[in-house]
């Protein structure tokens, strides 16, 4: 039974977080689309990481109901126990031919699975290198080997240079596309300044799918195989429009994670029915490229509007993740909440996700939104930001 004082820290802290406006709050949604509704609320959606629109894509959802009707609704165990399905199988198989690695292992999230993989790279004492801005879960998955983890700035080739020249490290980890501030690594540069040195890791959660021949991602787009970049990480929660996440590296890095790797051991398996979905998605990815032209040409209206009207865009790369540097926490969340209260919905990302003073609304495009979308977004963001002085 808790006792007053510690419940009176708990509220402390809840305040203290409220006080630096980094409160945040879950939202409940009743539909899935472009269009959305949200607490009671029709919006259009510009917070979704589902590229594509696949999640909606009736041949994914078909696919879902099939599998659940043949497999039923768990996996049963772990994947190492019995849970291992032979729709992971074949889709572990596919993934792998797909994007050019000899194996691929699946895991039940892109968390769960760079936490398996940086707890085996890092381990007994081992160094990571990694770009500043790399996600938590490459951080978490560190700190839990009791490894090392030396960051070098971010996108900066120099720091990168110094950081490797000086380091033991055996790898070296970036993302392909940032997933803040929408940037793409230049990976046929970083691996030139470390092959001699580290071995290049990928996560390339906001690429796959998106860059690359057919959306095969980051590694592809940069010119670059699996022997320029033995491990590539791609999270299946994005583009795919699906969950779950794969290690694509050799078959003895993934013989070792199968036995060795704990959240992976210790996890029951994701059910099959999400595999069969997924292999549907990928498919699409060969299929449906008009997707991928629909998804470009949004963002290249975004990024033109948005240079037309001055908007302080963090970059205009061609990627979908798209930011607004606000700086104020404060005044980022008054104006995610003006933008929901006209109908549209944004993300309001501040620290700790991204470091201090640089609180953002980051906009999502999908192949889902019309032009009109992006027309009615930009003009709110645009009267809301001239107004951003009388708001602060």
């Amino acid at each position: 039974m808790y006792s007053n004082r510690r419940v009176l820290d708990q509220i402390n802290e809840i305040n203290i977080i409220k006080k630096k406006a980094l409160y945040r709050q879950r939202r409940a949604f009743y539909t899935q689309e472009a269009s959305k509704e949200i607490d009671g609320r029709s919006c259009i959606d510009f917070s979704s990481n589902d590229y594509l629109g696949l999640s909606q894509h009736k041949a994914v959802q078909k696919a879902l109901i099939k599998a659940v009707n043949h497999y039923g609704f768990g996996s049963g165990s772990s994947p190492v126990v019995s849970g291992y399905s032979k729709a992971t199988a074949t889709f572990e198989k596919e993934f792998a031919d797909f994007i050019g690695y000899p194996c691929a292992m699946f895991f039940n999230s892109g968390y769960q699975a760079n936490l398996a993989l940086m707890s085996f790279l890092a381990r007994k004492d081992k160094t990571i290198i990694a770009d500043k801005y790399i996600h938590a879960s490459v951080i978490d998955g560190v700190r839990l080997s009791g490894g090392k983890l030396m960051r070098y700035r971010h996108q900066d080739l120099l720091s990168l240079q110094r950081i490797s020249a000086r380091s033991n490290a055996d790898y070296c980890v970036t993302e392909g596309i940032f997933s803040m501030d929408g940037d793409i690594a230049p990976l046929s540069t970083i691996y030139k300044v470390i092959q001699d040195k580290q071995h290049l890791v990928v996560d390339d959660a906001h690429g796959f799918g998106v860059l690359g021949a057919g959306g095969k991602g980051s590694v592809n787009e940069g010119g670059l195989s699996f022997k320029e970049v033995p491990i590539c990480v791609v999270p299946l929660g994005k583009a795919m429009g699906g969950a779950g996440a794969m290690i694509c590296a050799s078959k003895e890095i993934i013989e070792i994670l199968v036995n060795t790797a704990r959240a992976y051991i210790y996890s029951t398996a994701a059910p099959p029915f999400i595999s069969e979905a997924l292999r549907t998605s990928l498919e699409l990815l060969h299929s449906e490229e008009r997707l991928r032209h629909k998804l470009f040409e949004n963002i290249q209206y975004f990024n033109d509007l948005a240079k037309q009207h001055n908007l302080p865009l963090y970059n205009d790369q061609m990627t979908p993740v798209r930011s607004i540097l606000i700086k104020d926490n404060a005044l980022t969340v008054t104006l995610q909440q003006k933008l929901l209260s006209k109908g549209m919905l944004v993300s309001c990302v501040r620290p700790p996700t991204v470091p201090k003073d640089t609180a953002r609304l980051r906009i999502s495009l999908s192949a889902t939104h019309q032009l009109s979308h992006i027309d009615e977004l930009i003009k709110l963001l645009v009267i809301s930001l001239q107004k951003r002085e009388a708001l602060c």
